[in-house]
């Protein structure tokens, strides 16, 4: 993958890949994103590397979002006890 703003379309393709395909490895992964018609127009090349990089961010984003929710969902209980 290469710097930020090129990147973006990358990314959003691997992480369709990974919600689409989560039981294939990220070789595979990365090999069934290569092969698709639409990477012989866009030239986006992705590898394993990619791959592992983009699962590895999904689930800190989930791990917050699972955080966020219980800190939430306890706030309003403790309130009240000494």
């Amino acid at each position: 993958m290469t710097d930020g703003k090129a990147a973006q379309p990358e990314v959003q393709i691997i992480r369709e890949a990974i919600t689409a395909h989560p039981r294939l490895g990220n070789t595979q992964l990365a090999e069934l994103i290569n092969g698709a018609d639409d990477r012989k127009t866009d030239k986006i090349q992705v590898n394993a590397t990619d791959v592992s990089n983009q699962r590895q961010a999904l689930k800190a984003l989930n791990g917050k979002a699972k955080k966020k929710e219980g800190a939430q969902s306890t706030e309003g209980g403790e309130q009240g006890r000494r």
